[in-house]
Parts: C-alpha cells; structure tokens; sequence
C-alpha cells in the first residue's frame, strides 16, 4: 500500500524546544556518535589526501546512511544527527545537503555506514547498500548510534518545552492531507519519501522533514521507528511545494 500527497505551501523547519530557564545544557550520549562520525571521516579523507578541499564550500552534495542497530531507534533522527555531524567542518552548512538516502537495519549489531557524494556524482538509482561503498569519502564504523539530537539541561528543574511552531505546522500538513486521503494508521515497516521544492535559499532538508514525518505519525504509523527506509530531496524554485510518499512496506 503507498499513499502519495502533493501540498502547496511554505515549507517551515522543525525549530528546536524552548528552555525554560537558564542552564548548561550536556550533550549527552550524542557527542560521542557525533564524534565517531567526525573524526572517521577526517581519517578517511586524510588517507584519500583530499583534506586540501575541506570544508567543501558552496558545493550541493548527498548523504547515503546504512544503519545496523541493536536497539530500535528513529532513522530520520539518527540521519540528523549525521548531517549536523557533517555541518561541523566536513561541508559549510547543512542547507548544502540536497539529497539523502538511508535505511535502518534493526539487529544484532551497531555500526554505520556514512558516504558524502558531490551531488553531480550522486546516482538516486542506486540503493543504499550500493551508494555506502564510494562517493567523496565512505566511512564504515562500528559505534552505537542516538536519535537523541537535543542537548539536555543539567538542572532537572529546568524544563524544555515544545515550539509551538511546530505543531502550527504540523497541523496544517494534516489538514491538507485530511483533503486527499483518509488516514489509515499500519503496523509494519515504513518508506518514507519527501520532496521539498522551496524558494528559500536557507531551508535544510531534516528540519523540514521532521515537521512531515511528525505530521504523518498517527496518521499512516504509529511510532516514527517503522520508517526503515528514508528518501529526502531538496530543490531550489520560484514556488513552495512538497510531494510525500509513503508506503507500507
């Protein structure tokens, strides 16, 4: 079964909750598989000698991500957390990334499989199995991913609280969808697909999906962790527009 929605309007981020005080906040199990991205990806591109064109500056590039897991986590918030890993010095800002492609494998293992291409070099016929083994630089690394992106308080007092944003938003992409299908909510595994065409020259791609597969949870799934397969596009244009598709796999 696959639903597919087409929507015209402004596409919005996902912004981050409000802190409720002021506190050091602690990165918690993040900084450590952010940190085993990064720094595997320097070693890689310092073995191939191309650490002379890092950071690649205004250079649209695609991200392919193969996830094993032990524990069953979120994709799309994993794949976050990978792009705002490469934000850090690999490219000059994550609104660069204009195509993804990622699968979770949920098993008896953990590591990660990372390939940056330069967008001209990026073949979206290929699967994730197969764009994980070349591009600019692939990594291969055996660590044990989160799909907690946010830093939390140290105070336990102080609390995080949602954008209020985010719900607006979310409440007009079911509202639009309410007009092209019904919802029907399904147990298994599922594909997730978004293209975003968008006139703002700043938008990253994981925010806005994030707000999409927000929406459509308790509409076609129940729990974020079915999506196994994840499929983002980024287009730059003279409109606003988003074309979801979901299937039920």
């Amino acid at each position: 079964m696959m639903y597919k929605y087409s929507f015209e309007c402004k596409q919005e981020p996902w912004l981050r909750p409000m802190v409720n005080g002021n506190d050091f906040m602690l990165p918690g199990l993040i900084a450590d598989f952010r940190d085993s991205i990064h720094y595997g990806l320097l070693a890689e591109i310092k073995r191939l000698k191309r650490d002379d064109r890092i950071p690649l500056s205004g250079v649209d590039v695609a991200v392919a991500v193969l996830l094993e897991c032990e524990e069953d986590l979120m994709l799309p918030m994993v794949v976050k957390n990978v792009l705002d890993t490469l934000q850090q010095s690999i490219i000059d800002d994550d609104y660069r990334v204009k195509r993804v492609k990622a699968r979770k494998l949920f098993g008896s293992s953990n590591r990660i499989k990372v390939a940056l291409y330069i967008l001209n070099d990026y073949d979206d016929a290929l699967s994730v199995e197969q764009l994980v083994e070349s591009g600019f630089v692939c990594i291969d690394v055996e660590t044990i991913a989160t799909d907690d992106f946010l830093s939390i308080p140290v105070d336990p007092k102080v609390k995080m609280l949602d954008h209020p944003d985010n719900e607006v938003h979310q409440r007009l992409i079911r509202g639009l969808a309410e007009y092209q299908q019904l919802p029907v909510v399904h147990s298994g595994d599922i594909d997730f697909k978004l293209e975003v065409i968008t006139t703002s020259k700043e938008a990253d791609i994981d925010n806005i999906a994030l707000n999409y597969i927000s929406a459509f949870r308790e509409w076609h799934y129940n729990d974020i962790r079915q999506i196994t397969h994840l499929q983002l596009k980024l287009n730059r244009s003279v409109r606003n527009q988003s074309i979801v598709e979901i299937k039920c796999l």
